[in-house]
């Protein structure tokens, strides 16, 4: 049981797999302009191989987008309703998380405030424009491009400011200053990891930092993975954790499983 979700790409999109303890769950998100709900259920049922073959596939229409102001008179959306993106981050629950944080922030004293009614339109509306800009970049700066769809990845239209922090990180790296202005969280080491690990768009580093002596570097990267490799050894699987979880007590489940 792996204790983290895949997503591995596919002609049209991407499959994730999420292991739980009873199941895994797995689906595929594909573009219906590239792939035919019949294609795109062949592809997962081959994807996921005999265990899917008693089961029925759900096909789910995804509305992406957001409403120009969550907030309208005395009625707030909050998570689906507010909006939706796709799905590749996970960012449903933080949404609601977010969105429900904001709410306390700028719920008025007494009757109606328009200033914060806005205030909190405008937060709410930057965090999904914020995670949109990630998930674009997911896909422009894909090294993959061997069909049509991820050709097309690269020549769609993208806001103007990515496009302008693009040519920035070609030179250097992201960091706090280069990256979505307002909060929506992620860090710019995301974004780092994002570009070096998709290869499509050629980095590089401070350019200061070919001034510098790699040897302690190295040693500190060494030693990481030296504790984490003693880490993995000593703890148990992801499996076994959870089923210990499963015969104990609400009390039991406060103390660590390893000391």
């Amino acid at each position: 049981m792996n204790p983290y979700t895949t997503a591995t790409a596919q002609e049209a999109g991407w499959i994730w797999n999420i292991p739980l303890f009873g199941r895994i769950g797995t689906g595929y998100v594909y573009a219906s302009d590239y792939c035919s709900p019949e294609e795109a259920e062949r592809t997962l049922r081959a994807h996921v191989g005999p265990a899917a073959d008693d089961l029925e596939a759900n096909h789910i229409r995804m509305r992406i987008g957001r409403s120009e102001r969550s907030w309208v008179n005395n009625c707030v959306a909050i998570g689906l309703s507010s909006g939706f993106v796709e799905p590749l981050e996970s960012t449903g629950i933080f949404f609601i998380q977010n969105a429900i944080e904001q709410l306390v922030k700028h719920f008025p004293a007494a009757g109606d405030d328009e200033g914060l009614r806005a205030a909190y339109n405008r937060q709410v509306g930057n965090v999904m424009d914020g995670v949109r800009e990630f998930l674009v970049l997911h896909y422009y700066a894909a090294e993959r491009a061997d069909n049509q769809y991820w050709k097309d990845t690269k020549t769609r239209p993208m806001p103007d400011s990515l496009a302008e922090r693009i040519e920035q990180w070609k030179t250097k790296l992201p960091d706090s200053e280069t990256i979505f202005p307002n909060y929506h969280g992620f860090e710019s080491y995301s974004y780092i990891a994002m570009l070096l690990g998709l290869g499509g768009i050629k980095t590089a580093p401070t350019a200061a930092l070919g001034l510098f002596d790699y040897t302690s570097a190295k040693a500190e990267f060494a030693l990481v993975k030296d504790q984490a490799k003693q880490e993995v050894d000593r703890l148990p699987s992801q499996y076994e954790y959870f089923a210990h979880l499963r015969r104990l007590t609400p009390e039991e489940r406060a103390q660590p499983l390893v000391a």
